[in-house]
């Protein structure tokens, strides 16, 4: 973890101009639960859509850097999923961490600020003394510690806006081959004025599919008659359609990512996070294990629930995953690896001190 006084400079990529706040706090209770230093605890993942995300990692008896029994504190920045598997920067992001808590019947606030810009190998920011064990007081094994973050995230517009159709330009139907052999079709004017990738393909006579108008997906088994029907609709309506079957949200969002719709991508990423289960969370983080984004961390917070009881449970899956997916497979055990690392980790419920 980035220490406080560390300065980072880097290239920056393009960010939105406006930032909006966004606030998160979490409930750490030391009577309730028993902390070793390094004992790391996650908040719930706020922030806004299409954009990055944060969530705060609390080490309620500080980390192996910080004084014995201080509270260690810091913000932990999540990419968006098109930036999610890049060399990424978030310039210039404002940020507070505030621990409130009671010694003695009095109650205290303790509150530090911060600007940073994080980036790729440096995702969190924040003080392993936020509060130090001197502040605490002798009852500090049995005390409650509301921990507040709040961050300036930058906004990408996300609104919905569909691109005109030119209905004087003749209109061309284009076959769509779906993994089953069959064929869904599509008006021409509709793939290339709001996609960027058809607009490409179908530019000319250079790409195959410019000159016969069919676009063959049968190899591709995320390519199923409802996924791309779901393409689709995105493309004449700007929306997702609801659905409650996560592998066919998750065939969506690679057929999104591989016809380069970022914001489709992100909405099916937020009702995917809708989704997530002890039953679902392997189907899911098969999928998204390794790109760092909010999913994979909401996944890893299901998984590590009850000290990864469903990794127990289900133990066959990652032997299968060694054998059909074997980069997926070695990006979870890394996470274990780190997991077993930091032990415990938990999700801690958003709460206030009352």
């Amino acid at each position: 973890m980035a220490a406080a006084e560390t300065d980072v400079t880097a290239d920056m990529l393009p960010v939105a101009r406006q930032r909006q706040a966004y606030e998160v706090d979490m409930l750490v209770d030391r009577q309730a639960q028993t902390y070793l230093v390094g004992d790391a605890i996650h908040s719930e993942v706020k922030g806004p859509l299409c954009s990055f995300l944060f969530r705060l990692k609390v080490f309620p008896n500080g980390t192996r850097e910080a004084m014995a029994n201080s509270l260690s504190a810091f913000v932990e920045l999540l990419p968006p999923p098109h930036l999610a598997e890049t060399t990424w920067t978030c310039q210039d992001v404002s940020f507070c961490i505030t621990v409130e808590y009671t010694v003695g019947g009095v109650k205290r606030v303790g509150q530090k600020t911060e600007r940073f810009s994080f980036k790729t190998d440096a995702r969190d920011r924040g003080w392993h003394d936020l509060v130090k064990s001197s502040d605490l007081g002798p009852s500090w094994q049995s005390m409650k510690l509301c921990v507040r973050g709040k961050v300036h995230l930058p906004q990408f517009n996300t609104a919905v806006h569909l691109e005109p159709l030119d209905f004087a330009s003749e209109p061309v139907i284009i076959t769509l081959r779906v993994a089953d052999g069959s064929a869904l079709f599509a008006d021409s004017r509709i793939l290339t004025t709001r996609s960027e990738y058809f607009a490409r393909m179908f530019a000319g006579t250079s790409w195959q599919e410019g000159a016969t108008k069919e676009v063959d997906l049968s190899s591709d088994p995320h390519a199923d008659r409802s996924s791309v029907a779901a393409v689709l609709h995105y493309l004449m309506t700007g929306q997702v359609a609801d659905c409650q079957d996560a592998k066919q949200m998750l065939s969506l969002r690679r057929l999104g990512d591989k016809f380069c719709l970022q914001r489709l991508v992100c909405m099916v990423e937020q009702k995917l996070q809708a989704l997530l289960s002890p039953e679902s969370v392997l189907t899911i983080l098969e999928h998204v294990v390794g790109s760092g984004g909010s999913l994979e961390a909401k996944c890893m917070g299901v998984l590590a629930a009850d000290s990864f009881a469903v990794l127990e449970q289900e133990k066959s899956w990652l032997d299968r995953v060694i054998r059909s997916n074997p980069e997926a497979a070695k990006a979870v055990m890394q996470i274990l690896l780190r997991a077993a690392r930091e032990p415990r980790p938990v999700l801690s419920e958003p709460a206030s001190l009352g």
